[in-house]
């Protein structure tokens, strides 16, 4: 490049590097180059396009001779530049500086772009900053990391980093977050806090959908972090005003109940931190299972893995656990008594460890409780605590004028999803002001019981047939249970010869008395699951002691007799057989029949006070807002309501609660003081008393004054 002939200050002919006239000197920028400050700190030298060539920190002559040679710019240009920048003196008697290392500058690129480092709940180190107004969420240590730090190396200096450099830098920020702070991540859905629920929609917007009992929304920026993986796919926005009852034409289930308990339990699978149940599909080939738990698999954990098959080792179970909020098991013939112990405990939330790679002593820790299916020909789950935890579902051969392709079946769901999805958050809402109020005292699945109350009751359905149906179902486990174990049938058969169906003896005793039952019966006793040994009998008969009612017979064991020695007894019971039939139920034999009108837009404040001006919605909200508006508003609607004492009002309205959050309209929004205020809070009370009453939602005893949900 040729020096230029003319100063760009004034015009004036130069004949060398200063102009004569104006004393300007000729500037880097002439060359196409300049130099800024690095985000990361010291300087970076740019081209005419803003594009980094390389970095420095300090300098020294060969440092500023190398700069001048790489820009073709002479050094006493590049000397003034530097000096213009108060980087050097504006001589050329300088010293060699020192260049930090390829990991430190990576390391401070990355803290210069706000990058946040800390360790979540299992001690592992985590990143996350801003890029495109968006929270981005990495783990240290992973590949995906290391890219991006490699990615900022190039973009300030236009250089790789090595692989050591890489690693350097990544022990770096592990160690910076080992002392930060810690934050909990969570796979799909966590808690707020306040009783509410936060849904990750795994979309690029990192968005997030909060239900409470207010209603639901899409929130951009949630105060809460999610782990992802790259097999999740978005969800699908909801839309509000939806229904639920697309969800029956996927099924193909003819028992009322066990619809019931199909929908009820794929809804529960939203609520975080309770023990979920296991959804058990089973039926003939061509029965529509896979589909059928397919569609809350999109719904819920949308995945590029739609069915998964079950690993052949803990480790591997647990990891797929970990990254699958809602694991859905496909075409399963039996499960080992390992697995079926590994399922319970990712259904409890039991820990698991496994060693960390290439070390003797670390372990990697997972702690989750995860809602999961499975679905085979028959009952894949034999042991009696998985199957505890468990509904099974029954699916009947498919009549061939009902058959549909997988892909007509697919465009159906893709169609119907975010409406079906918005109307299961509706009935979230709901259940979420109803649970407190149930009432009853669980014998198994407790929290999953009064979920299932709260959440039938949401979609207009009486609870009792939740109840009934998952009793039913329970009885259902109890046989599956029995006909399981080798030993239920011999054990049972020697029964029905003992008098009155009474026996009492040794384990020993017992144990030969059931040989010989088995070898009149011709039943193998070199099966792996016949018990060896007496005490291994005992064991099974344990098992068994739960279930055995259920083909009328009750085990009573360690009975110590005087001698001190140990008995076991056994005597028959009345059974008790559970069958609910469809007509059981009153209106249809289908669920269809049952479901009431989910709510729109903001659930439960709008359909109760259809009344309620914006201003006036606020207030009822518990804002503290006394506008012109809010007032004109009441005083319209107080023309409509007969005047009544407020002693007899703050009675009338606390009946007005307890009927309206029994029926799911209405959560923990109206607290005593906000009613026995006598200002504006107790007219807009009395305002949303008219906009039920006119809604026709509720009804009022004229002479005892008490609200009840209209029939």
């Amino acid at each position: 490049m040729t020096e230029p002939s003319v100063c760009a200050d004034c015009g004036a002919k130069l004949t060398g590097l200063t102009c004569e006239n104006c004393g300007a000197s000729i500037r880097l920028a002439f060359y196409g180059f300049k130099v800024k400050k690095a985000p990361a700190g010291g300087y970076v030298l740019l081209n005419n396009t803003e594009n980094p060539i390389l970095t420095f920190q300090s300098l020294g002559s060969k440092t500023c001779s190398s700069l001048a040679k790489r820009t073709k710019a002479p050094i006493e240009v590049m000397e003034r530049e530097l000096a213009s920048l108060a980087i050097i003196e504006p001589t050329s008697n300088m010293t060699d500086g020192e260049t930090p290392s390829q990991a430190d500058r990576m390391i401070e690129y990355a803290l210069a772009s706000e990058l946040q480092v800390f360790k979540d709940e299992r001690g592992e180190a985590y990143g996350y900053f801003l890029r495109d107004d968006v929270f981005v969420i990495y783990r240290v240590r992973s590949r995906t990391f290391k890219t991006w730090l490699a990615g900022l190396l190039w973009e300030y200096e236009r250089k790789a980093p090595g692989n050591e450099a890489i690693s350097s830098a990544i022990n770096v920020l592990s160690a910076i977050a080992e002392k930060g702070d810690r934050i909990p991540l969570h796979n799909r859905v966590a808690q707020d806090g306040t009783g509410g629920i936060w849904f990750d929609m795994t979309n690029d917007k990192r968005q997030a959908i909060h239900i409470t009992k207010l209603g639901w929304e899409i929130v951009d920026k949630p105060p809460i972090l999610f782990r992802r993986y790259s097999h999740q796919k978005p969800v699908k926005p909801p839309i509000r005003g939806g229904t639920i009852l697309p969800l029956l034409d996927f099924m193909n289930v003819k028992h009322l109940g066990s619809q019931l308990l199909y929908v009820v339990s794929g809804i529960c699978a939203l609520i975080p931190g309770i023990p979920h149940i296991v959804i058990i599909l089973f039926g003939p080939q061509g029965s529509g299972k896979s589909f059928m738990i397919k569609v809350f698999r999109e719904l819920i954990d949308p995945s590029i893995l739609k069915l998964l098959s079950l690993p052949r080792n803990q480790r591997e179970m647990a990891q797929q656990f970990f990254h699958n909020y809602f694991p859905v098991y496909d075409n399963i013939t039996t499960i080992p008594p390992w697995q079926s112990d590994v399922l319970c405990r990712a259904i409890t939330g039991a820990g698991f460890s496994k060693r960390a790679l290439y070390t003797d002593e670390e372990d990697v820790l997972f702690a989750f409780r995860r809602p999961l299916s499975l679905n085979g020909i028959s009952v894949p789950a034999t042991r009696a605590d998985l199957l505890d935890r468990s509904v099974l579902i029954e699916h009947p051969k498919m009549k061939k004028e009902n058959r549909r392709s997988e892909k007509v079946l697919e465009a159906i769901l893709k169609q119907k999803s975010q409406e079906i999805l918005g109307a299961i958050l509706d009935v979230l809402v709901r259940a979420l002001n109803i649970h407190d109020l149930i009432k009853i005292n669980p014998q198994r699945m407790a929290d999953f019981t009064i979920w299932g109350c709260a959440i039938t009751k949401g979609m207009g359905i009486d609870a009792k047939h939740f109840l009934s149906s998952y009793k039913e179902n329970i009885a259902t486990q109890k046989e599956v249970a029995i006909m399981s174990n080798p030993i239920a049938g011999v054990l049972t058969s020697f029964m029905s010869t003992q008098k009155d169906k009474t026996w009492e003896g040794t384990p020993a005793a017992l144990y030969s008395n059931l040989l010989a039952t088995a070898e009149e019966l011709k039943f193998s006793r070199t099966q792996k699951a016949w018990p060896k040994n007496a005490s291994a009998m005992s064991r099974k008969l344990n098992e068994l002691a739960d279930n055995l009612p259920a083909v009328g017979y009750e085990i009573e064991s360690r009975i110590h007799t005087g001698a001190g020695g140990r008995k076991i007894r056994i005597k028959a019971v009345n059974v008790v057989n559970v069958v609910i039939n469809n007509e059981d139920w009153g209106k249809g034999e289908s669920l269809e029949d049952y479901l009431a009108p989910i709510s729109n837009g903001i659930n439960a404040i709008n359909d109760v006070s259809p009344t309620l001006s914006p201003s006036a919605l606020d207030v009822y909200r518990g804002e503290e807002l006394e506008t012109e508006e809010t007032r004109s508003n009441v005083e319209q609607v107080e023309q409509k309501v007969l005047a009544t004492d407020l002693e007899d009002e703050k009675a009338s309205v606390d009946s007005l609660l307890s009927s309206m959050r029994e029926a799911g309209q209405v959560g923990e929004l109206w607290p005593r003081a906000y009613l026995e205020d006598k200002d504006i809070r107790r007219e807009v009370a009395t305002n949303i008393v008219a906009g039920l009453r006119q809604a026709g939602i509720i009804i009022q005893n004229q002479e005892t004054k008490n609200w009840r949900v209209a029939p």
